[in-house]
């Protein structure tokens, strides 16, 4: 019986990293409904955590989101998304630290860490 060939690349999951309001980083994009939709999804794109500002019927809101950045020329795509489509997760699980986390990994060995460490 043959052997399979082992895939090219592989992903491998790391620690969490904590991420806060104004951190830039790059981001291999998750497979949401939204990064779908953008065509984005399993690219590498910059992610900026900003808070996005929208009118309600009678006040301003306040939200966290996440603001997608072209790598190649450093021009905001198209308009910001919520933390969770953009693989961004919140801890509120009573009694731990809360805040955003997310996780790096590795796409591909050959090219390094994705996302490995904040670019501020």
């Amino acid at each position: 019986m043959p052997k399979k060939k082992k895939a090219p690349c592989q992903t491998v999951f790391y620690p969490r990293k904590d991420v806060k309001l104004g951190d830039y980083f790059l981001n291999v994009m998750p497979f949401s409904e939204v990064c779908m939709h953008l065509r984005v999804a399993g690219r590498i794109m910059g992610v900026k955590v900003i808070c996005h500002t929208y009118t309600g019927t009678d006040k301003v809101n306040y939200t966290p989101s996440a603001q997608l950045i072209n790598p190649l020329d450093g021009k905001e795509y198209s308009f910001p998304i919520s933390l969770g489509e953009a693989g961004i997760f919140t801890e509120q699980i009573p009694g731990l630290k809360k805040g955003f986390y997310r996780y790096y990994y590795y796409a591909c060995p050959q090219i390094g860490p994705i996302g490995q460490e904040h670019v501020s």
